[in-house]
């Protein structure tokens, strides 16, 4: 199987928006990364033969440490420390783990009777469906058409790059699957190990893609705000009319508590997702900042993890004319002249409404 690996990627960034799709398909194709290196080291084998299955000229003689399931839990739990070790969250750790042996689920769906359960003296087990082209292409191609699906409804483009980077993606993984029946015969097993290490450039394209994208529409987490000049507020679904739907708590000293329970006529509308352009300005007001505090700290090293600013907050930037944003809140304000309650707040001109409380 090829693009159903990609699928299962897809539907899991659309399950954890958070992480990065290129850590989902690195996990979901690992088991074929690491393969080519064992068919060069001479550890595992493959010969070309046309006919062998009607999808595909190869046979796969013998590859017990990167395909048997047993090899396959192993490297999935492998792929789930270092990425412990990297500080992903629970969640993450999991679905990398289930990539990774979805791999061999997945294959076993496709392959004849040639994946073995552990090294050594294993039954091989394969339903074959690489036997019949028209039904590979229907059911891999309904997998693929639905994680793609997943993937645009929990995330939209934040520029050019995120949507041009996306689509050739996946226009160059179509073409090397759907042609894969009808195209030439490999010259030497050499030369497919050669060519399936350029299999960890897929990872990379669509981690570079992925943080050009950022998440749309996607369940917002609770918790409490922190009393402070950045961050305040209690995320509730956002509705049209506030202020990304945030019941505001009250902070700060009891001269300030005569402040407001949910800010009104919000200044974020729609669209409160920070863009590249509205990252690139936040990292330049943090970096003008002296001396920089820990918040500003925080704040910075989550930058470059599109949908994600880490905590519950929500940013002030007195000298930003756009909003500035927690994606994971969807809750903008922009540069305003008031503070209520000790939360700084403002107003669209054009809206009717003001802040109420």
């Amino acid at each position: 199987m090829f693009v159903g690996h990609t699928a299962v990627a897809l539907a899991a960034k659309a399950r954890d928006p958070r992480a990065s799709l290129g850590v989902f398909v690195a996990a979901a194709y690992a088991i074929d990364l690491i393969w080519p290196l064992f068919l060069l080291l001479g550890l595992e084998r493959v010969r070309i033969d046309p006919g062998n299955t009607a999808f595909t000229p190869l046979a796969f003689d013998s590859y017990p440490w990167s395909h048997s399931l047993l090899m396959t839990l192993v490297w999935g739990g492998l792929f789930a420390l270092v990425m412990r070790a990297a500080g992903a969250r629970r969640q993450t750790q999991l679905l990398v783990l289930l990539l990774v042996v979805s791999h061999w689920v997945l294959d076993a769906a496709t392959h004849r009777p040639d994946l073995p359960l552990w090294p050594g003296s294993s039954p091989l087990l394969g339903l074959g469906l690489w036997n019949s082209i028209a039904a590979t292409l229907a059911v891999e191609g309904a997998m693929l058409a639905t994680g793609v699906l997943l993937y645009l409804r929990g995330t939209r483009a934040s520029d050019r790059t995120g949507s041009i980077a996306f689509w050739l993606f996946v226009l160059v993984q179509v073409s090397i699957w759907a042609g894969g029946p009808w195209g030439p015969l490999p010259p030497s097993p050499r030369a497919v190990a050669w060519v399936g290490l350029a299999g960890w450039l897929f990872p990379l394209w669509v981690w570079w893609a992925d943080r050009h994208r950022e998440v749309s529409g996607a369940t917002i987490p609770r918790g409490s705000g922190r009393a402070g000049p950045r961050a305040f507020g209690r995320a509730t679904p956002p509705r049209e009319g506030s202020a990304g739907g945030v019941d505001v708590d009250r902070h700060g000293s009891p001269g300030q508590r005569q402040g407001v329970e949910r800010v009104e006529g919000g200044a974020c509308g729609k669209d409160p997702h920070l863009d590249v352009r509205q990252r690139r300005q936040l990292r330049a007001h943090l970096d003008d900042a002296a001396p920089p505090d820990r918040d500003d700290e925080h704040i910075r090293s989550r930058l470059e993890q599109p949908g994600d600013l880490g905590e519950t907050q929500v940013v002030r930037l007195p000298n930003v004319p756009e909003f500035a944003v927690a994606p994971d809140l969807q809750v903008g304000y922009r540069p305003g002249d008031g503070v209520v309650g000790g939360i700084p707040v403002a107003r669209r001109p054009e809206s009717p409404r003001g802040v109420e409380g």
